[in-house]
């Protein structure tokens, strides 16, 4: 077999046997980056029809998820930011009227963030729109699959969180 019958165009082997564990690994990496920019360049076309940046709709569907009433640093953590950069980007959906800051009233000295009434509806349009999005992404792909494909990207997000510069380890 030639090596031409083993690679695609860009010279990534086509043929499981021949490529092992390295050869898969890079291979996944390279996928990843890819579907990482083709799913964000979708994306983005689906929010600009919302008037909405990432930034700014994240934590829409964020707040939608987690319920009435999220102080902002959970928030933050959820969604993996600095509190600094969310607090910029509250304060924009709070002047587009979309999320209001409330009094803890457990504990007065902090702040809740909560979708409004208009914010709200924005979220579950949203949602419905992303929903059908990720149905045409997904299409062919057996649920069974998606299931076994999570639970490997889970596995490689615990691994990247837990790897520092110098400290990621080998299996």
């Amino acid at each position: 077999m030639t090596d031409e019958a083993r690679t695609t165009d860009d010279g990534t082997a086509t043929d499981d046997a021949t490529i092992g564990r390295p050869g898969r690994m890079e291979r996944f990496g390279m996928h990843l980056v890819l579907i990482a920019r083709l799913y964000r360049r979708l994306l983005d076309q689906a929010l600009h029809g919302h008037g909405l940046s990432e930034a700014r709709a994240l934590p829409l569907r964020y707040l939608a998820r987690l319920g009435d009433g999220t102080r902002q640093g959970r928030l933050a953590e959820v969604m993996n930011l600095e509190g600094p950069t969310l607090v910029r980007v509250i304060d924009q959906l709070v002047a587009d009227g979309h999320v209001e800051r409330v009094e803890d009233s457990d504990d007065r000295r902090a702040r809740l963030v909560r979708l409004t009434p208009t914010g709200r509806e924005l979220a579950e349009r949203l949602g419905g729109d992303l929903t059908t999005l990720r149905e045409g992404i997904f299409r062919g792909v057996a649920d069974t699959d998606l299931a076994v494909t999570l639970k490997v990207m889970a596995q490689v997000e615990a691994n990247l969180r837990d790897a520092a510069p110098g400290r990621m380890r080998a299996p």
